[in-house]
């Protein structure tokens, strides 16, 4: 269908079913890349293969089928039904180079790291001001629609921090040269386990997302995990590899945003299970306590999981995450 190119390159095309085609394609690079990561798989687009521009920055009114040229674009301090598809996909774009080069093992050039790095947050920094985060408290009087965007940008944005930074942050440890990345790592994960707290607090009955509960798909979730995963990283290290300076963040708020983001989890079992009489009820949370989840009761808490002689095996994990080269050194089971 050639959606990949540009429709300027080909005239038969008019320049308002151009236009729709890009508008589509800035979809269909948002589904791809999001589903690759998730799926732990390689983008099936390649950039360097396509063309086609991002859709202009003007409204449904601004032109039709029987435009022969489209209007100049709008500036993106004025929102249209466009803008966040514009927006998203720029940022989409450098977090697609971000986990094709992880995922293909070309992390050893930390020039190109901090590079990428540099990179997101001018990308970051140059959105409009309406898709900034900002505190709920001062959001009231925002649409629901548009603070989802903002979390939905959020997170991407501290996904691909932690997604670059995540190899150099095992370095970190044995060698100070990475520890920008450590802390990089560190702060993206808080960050992100904080806003899990926020959204936690809002989808509750009153709150400024209950009535778009929906929008906590599998892919949020995701992001919350991979949060979580990388702050238990840092705090299963050692006594005296422990640097909440370097960091920014003590063990004691690490483990609290872990156990806020236990919180969250349980809340979600407890819709899972029973969603439709607690949603007539005005309560998302199951009636009973989140102390008293299987997970609370084995492990007595977050902290206690971490020191437990049979808890994760963090150095397993790690060696597993980064794939080493040769495998000849492990022994699989024979047992299925």
């Amino acid at each position: 269908m050639g959606y990949h190119r540009d429709a300027d390159n080909y005239p038969r095309i008019s320049p308002f079913h151009g236009e729709m085609r890009r508008r589509v394609w800035a979809v269909i690079q948002q589904l791809d890349i999001l589903t690759s990561c998730q799926l732990g798989l390689p983008s099936l687009i390649q950039e360097s293969q396509c063309d086609t521009r991002l859709p202009r920055n003007i409204t449904d009114e601004d032109f039709g089928p029987e435009s022969t040229q489209l209007p100049p674009p709008r500036p993106e301090t004025q929102s249209t039904a466009v803008l966040y598809s514009r927006v998203k996909v720029k940022m989409m774009s450098v977090f697609r180079t971000i986990f094709n080069q992880v995922s293909l093992g070309k992390t050893e050039n930390y020039e190109e790291i901090m590079a990428l790095d540099r990179h997101l947050h001018q990308t970051h920094q140059s959105m409009p001001p309406c898709f900034k985060i900002a505190k709920l408290e001062d959001c009231i009087m925002v649409p629901s629609y548009l603070l989802i965007r903002r979390f939905n940008l959020e997170l991407l944005f501290q996904k691909s921090r932690c997604t670059l930074h995540r190899h150099h942050m095992a370095k970190a440890y044995s060698d100070p040269k990475y520890n920008y990345s450590r802390s990089a790592c560190v702060d993206s994960a808080m960050t992100v386990l904080s806003h899990q707290a926020s959204i936690l607090k809002e989808v509750q009955v009153g709150g400024l997302l209950y009535k778009d509960r929906w929008f906590l798909t599998s892919l949020e979730r995701h992001d919350f995990s991979l949060a979580s995963m990388v702050v238990c990283l840092e705090l299963s290290k050692p006594e005296e590899q422990q640097n909440p300076e370097l960091v920014g963040y003590t063990r004691e708020s690490m483990i609290g945003a872990l156990q806020t983001s236990q919180a969250f989890w349980a809340a979600l079992k407890g819709m899972s299970h029973s969603e439709k009489p607690h949603a007539q009820n005005g309560n998302m949370l199951p009636p009973s306590d989140i102390s008293e989840t299987p997970f609370s009761a084995e492990f007595q808490g977050i902290e206690a999981m971490l020191n437990s002689s049979d808890g994760v095996d963090w150095d397993m994990w790690e060696s597993l995450v980064h794939m080493p080269e040769d495998f000849s050194n492990y022994e699989m089971s024979e047992d299925p």
